[in-house]
């Protein structure tokens, strides 16, 4: 956002402009690797992923002003009583003063009250729109996330959890979100930064480990039922699979099955 890029002719790139501190300090298009979404209303200017759901993001925003100011300003009672007649200020004093003597603390809780004749009790609870409130904070935040890829389990979300569905969620959000993210990245390295090293590039390739990722990983069930598919193929012999596991070879593990 600090970031202006300056125009050049024939839809080229003249230069960039970064903003800090109070100045303007200019960029070459050389000095500056570009990476950005492609933006069908923008040909200079990237299209952030949440963009699409601006509204959804904004409306949790505005959910979370409207129910701080709503506390804040709160006034609403939790229990409004009915009486025949209208008491004065000094009954009605002394009845608040009664009632926080019999019901005011934790180990009062729930306690039974008895009203006085004519009197009646009634609950205000809350309103739909109070209960609303919560359901616009999951929606939005639900949105934003389907924007971004990533699964409710990867939220905190424990509701209807298990382990199962957290291992394949984890799993769903490397193999959808993550390891395209890093294909772009690869991709824009491979083509825009390794010609501009000034050495001769031909023989270098960007590419990013994924071996220590252990939601990519097979399962020790899966890589054990993997390698015992591939004796039995022929595929693999018993030696160069006990190789791949790091264990030594055995006498009459040296040919494979037919």
């Amino acid at each position: 956002d600090r970031v202006r890029v300056v125009p050049g002719p024939e839809r080229s790139v003249r230069g960039f402009l970064f903003t800090g501190g109070g100045e303007l300090l200019p960029y070459l298009p050389e000095d500056v690797l570009w990476l950005r979404y492609f933006n069908p209303l923008e040909e200079h200017a990237g299209l952030s992923p949440v963009a699409p759901v601006r509204l959804s993001a904004d409306m949790g925003l505005d959910a979370l002003r409207a129910n701080r100011s709503g506390l804040v300003n709160e006034s609403t009672p939790g229990l409004f009583i009915e009486t025949e007649d209208t008491p004065t200020d000094d009954e009605v004093r002394d009845f608040y003063t009664r009632w926080e003597s019999r019901f005011r603390g934790v180990e009062r809780a729930r306690r039974p009250v008895v009203l006085s004749r004519g009197m009646k009790a009634s609950s205000l609870g809350f309103s739909p729109r109070d209960m609303e409130y919560l359901h616009t904070l999951r929606w939005s935040l639900e949105d934003v996330a389907r924007a971004y890829g990533v699964p409710k389990a990867m939220l905190g979300d424990i509701e209807r959890i298990t382990f199962s569905n957290v291992q394949t969620a984890r799993r769903i959000f490397w193999e959808d979100t993550i390891v395209p993210q890093l294909a772009f990245y690869r991709d824009a390295l491979q083509h825009r930064l390794l010609p501009n090293l000034g050495v001769d590039a031909s023989g270098l390739s960007v590419d990013f480990d994924l071996t220590a990722v252990e939601a990519l990983q097979a399962s020790e069930h899966e890589r054990a039922g993997r390698l015992q598919g591939y004796v039995k193929a022929g595929i693999m012999s018993v030696n160069e699979v006990r190789q791949e596991l790091k264990l030594p070879p055995v006498p009459w593990g040296g040919a494979a099955s037919a």
